[in-house]
């Protein structure tokens, strides 16, 4: 068990899933950078996290919902929870917004999010959910997604070596690769470095009294 005053915030996990070192620039150097995905996305979750209380189809929506454990040391806030009026109550369904559009392409990040939300409910209710669903707001979709026993043991893993992250203050050496080209941080970050043997290489080149490496490979990335 965690005391409270070592709780980390759930999306640390997201972001340590995404990218360990950008996770730790975040949360351990309190380093911080917006583009337009990163504005656009706390838009979103502003608009989400309007507390409120309504209801949809015969059930109860919650918005901005305060959740933590003291199991895996998180706290956090859900963007929707959505209960029945009647049981059973393991109906209860999370839901977690994001800013762009459904692809087919997986996000282990969202879903370590959403799930490790799912967890943080289900300690505080002693419910038992089987799913939750992530709403894409450009696409104006949801999609289910299942705790399965990889995704839960993927949270429980992210929160361990987040939380170790934390207490050591060791934030892992930048390495350049496809997520690094839409990163709000990759100033901050300076991935560039990796591709040469040290920071002097690196400050050469940028000097033009070195030549450069070959270029990367980049495929789009998210922030």
């Amino acid at each position: 068990m965690y005391p409270e005053d070592e709780l980390i915030p759930i999306s640390a996990l997201s972001q340590y899933t995404y990218c360990p070192r950008r996770a730790g620039l975040i949360f351990v150097e309190r380093q911080w950078a917006d583009n337009v995905f990163t504005v656009q996305g706390r838009h979103v979750h502003e608009r989400a996290h309007r507390p409120a209380d309504t209801r949809s189809d015969g059930r109860r929506v919650v918005r901005g919902l305060y959740l933590s454990s003291a199991r895996l040391g998180l706290f956090g806030i859900a963007d929707v929870v959505e209960f029945p009026d009647q049981d059973p109550i393991t109906d209860v369904t999370i839901v977690e917004y994001k800013r762009g559009k459904l692809t087919p392409r997986r996000k282990l990040e969202y879903e370590v999010q959403l799930c490790a939300q799912a967890l943080c409910l289900e300690e505080t209710l002693n419910l038992d959910l089987r799913r939750g669903c992530l709403f894409f707001a450009l696409s104006h979709r949801r999609v289910e997604v299942e705790f399965t026993p990889e995704l839960r043991q993927a949270v429980e893993s992210a929160a361990q070596r987040m939380h170790e992250m934390m207490r050591t203050a060791a934030v892992p050496p930048p390495q350049l690769g496809p997520k690094c080209r839409g990163c709000s941080l990759r100033d901050l970050c300076l991935p560039e470095i990796s591709v040469g043997r040290n920071a002097a290489a690196y400050l050469r080149r940028l000097t033009n009294d070195d030549p450069a490496p070959p270029s990367q490979p980049h495929r789009n990335g998210d922030s």
